[in-house]
């Protein structure tokens, strides 16, 4: 299939491909060329055609989605898709002044049997791309540790459902969506406050739920 018969995945906000299903609707053969022809910094867009062909378990497209990737060197976020799920247990925030953001940036350095991906949660009052800049600059003030070495992008579609949080309750929502993030991914490192089970209860109660049905 020609590049330009993937408009809707090449061109549309993924973020509401993934909210409509929209993503899940395409064919065998649009996602494989999504793995054949998105560009490097369409990360995110080929790792969840990777992980909707991994889940559809066709033998021989998984084959040639592996080959594809083999070829181009690059390499999938395999648990993506599944922490874009976990996500569904978080409740976003209310009102139309909020101006903290949370952030998710996808890292490596790790060497576990899971793979070496990572994330590291934040949340801050400016945008998210100025402050990936701090952190994966060398010698920052304000980076985090190991992040100028090893963080690699922001995540958008990680940022779901909470994006702009209001500034009194921002450390609560960066620790529940670390918390969320962590139902799935290998290796999550960041800040979180550690009076949480005082208060996530009341305040995010099916995150609470899926962290209990964890245990």
């Amino acid at each position: 299939m020609a590049l330009a018969g993937l408009n809707d995945l090449f061109t549309e906000n993924l973020d509401q491909l993934l909210l409509t299903g929209g993503f899940f609707a395409a064919s065998n053969d649009e996602l494989l060329d999504v793995l054949e022809n998105c560009a490097e910094t369409q990360f995110e867009l080929m790792s969840y055609a990777w992980c909707e062909i991994r889940r559809r378990a066709k033998t021989p497209k998984i084959g040639r989605a592996e080959r594809i990737c083999d070829d181009r060197e690059l390499t999938p976020i395999p648990w993506l898709a599944d922490a874009r799920k976990a996500l569904d247990v978080l409740s976003a925030p209310t009102g139309k002044k909020n101006t903290c953001s949370t952030y998710v940036i996808l890292r490596d350095g790790y060497t576990d049997q899971n793979g070496y991906f990572g994330l590291y949660v934040g949340v801050t009052s400016k945008s998210p791309e100025a402050r990936f800049r701090e952190h994966t600059s060398p010698g920052h003030r304000l980076a985090a540790k190991g992040l100028p070495e090893h963080g690699i992008c922001l995540l958008r579609t990680l940022m779901h459902p909470f994006v702009k949080v209001p500034t009194r309750e921002k450390l609560h929502y960066e620790t529940a969506l670390h918390l969320a993030l962590s139902l799935i991914v290998p290796k999550v490192s960041g800040d979180i406050r550690n009076d949480y089970l005082t208060w996530l209860p009341e305040f995010q109660p099916r995150l609470m739920k899926a962290l209990d049905d964890q245990r």
